[in-house]
């Protein structure tokens, strides 16, 4: 049966700075895997639609253009938006809040939007609001009252073409934010997508991540490798937490040949579990931490 599922949030190697992902492999891989459709969203640009395009129908694949947009107000940035084009007036409307952009929206290294841009100039986008997004940054911070702000202007303007985006691959705060735009949504009947940031076809296919990712002369699963929200590598863990090593060995070894160290855990699933999330918590707590991060949300 063809997979239901279709990948919304994909970037290519048009995106500039976090993905090598080239449009002729996308397309066949889509299409290996019965994908009826896919959707492009570099970050403030829309150089590869046309290859996307032809290279996307070529392969019997119905292509969704779109892009992921930097929201700045002029004091601060509001986090990251994801759109898509309804109809060639999206298309264009998409263009011009690019272009102006890259006119009047330099911000350092970054391209921005300002959100009154946006708000202005939509006709024919669809919107979606995910984690990264400003919903996601205010809810994260504890600021209900804005992300309901937000939210209600988002869900006036653009009314039926308005979507909370949900992510679960491991990110820390995920399931926080998925409950509370669940619940948002819920109550104003905006419809809820599934989303998953594309960024690599294979792990192995980019020799240096493959390399790196290599635990004792050898790739092993599972390995999970943490990046802050800007692609920047924090932290890799993995393939066994230490209990899990301490649980193997004594059944390889047995009682004849102690380690001389600390025993196996009586229950070792719950200890191995709350291993993994000292690593998410350490993580969690240092990109919260992070000067870098704090001074490039001005917090």
């Amino acid at each position: 049966m063809p997979p239901r599922y279709v990948h919304l949030n994909v970037h290519s190697e048009y995106a500039l700075t976090d993905s090598t992902i080239r449009l002729p492999e996308l397309a066949k891989r889509s299409a290996q895997r019965w994908q009826p459709a896919i959707a492009l969203t570099d970050p403030t640009n829309l150089f590869g639609l046309v290859k996307f395009y032809k290279e996307a129908e070529g392969k019997g694949l119905k292509p969704v253009a779109g892009a992921q947009l930097l929201l700045d107000d002029g004091e601060q940035r509001l986090g990251r938006v994801t759109t898509w084009c309804l109809d060639r007036r999206g298309y264009l409307a998409l263009s011009r809040l690019i272009t102006r952009a890259y006119a009047d929206g330099q911000r350092g290294d970054a391209l921005t939007v300002h959100p009154d841009w946006l708000f202005a100039d939509h006709e024919g986008l669809l919107l979606a609001l995910g984690p990264d997004s400003p919903l996601g940054s205010a809810l994260a911070g504890g600021r209900d009252a804005v992300a309901a702000q937000w939210f209600e202007r988002c869900a006036q303007a653009f009314d039926d073409r308005l979507y909370v985006e949900l992510q679960r691959v491991g990110k820390p705060g995920e399931e926080a934010f998925n409950r509370a735009a669940l619940a948002m949504a819920a109550a104003k009947g905006v419809p809820a997508i599934a989303s998953n940031a594309v960024r690599f076809l294979d792990r192995d296919a980019i020799p240096s991540i493959a390399a790196h990712l290599r635990v004792c002369g050898g790739q092993r699963v599972p390995v999970v490798a943490f990046f802050s929200e800007d692609f920047t590598p924090v932290h890799v863990y993995g393939d066994r937490t230490l209990s899990a090593y301490r649980t193997a060995a004594a059944h390889l070894a047995g009682a004849s040949c102690p380690t001389g160290l600390a025993p196996p855990a009586a229950d070792t699933l719950a200890v191995v579990t709350g291993e993994w999330l000292e690593q998410f918590e350490r993580v969690q707590w240092l990109l919260r931490l992070s000067g870098r991060l704090r001074q490039l949300h001005g917090d």
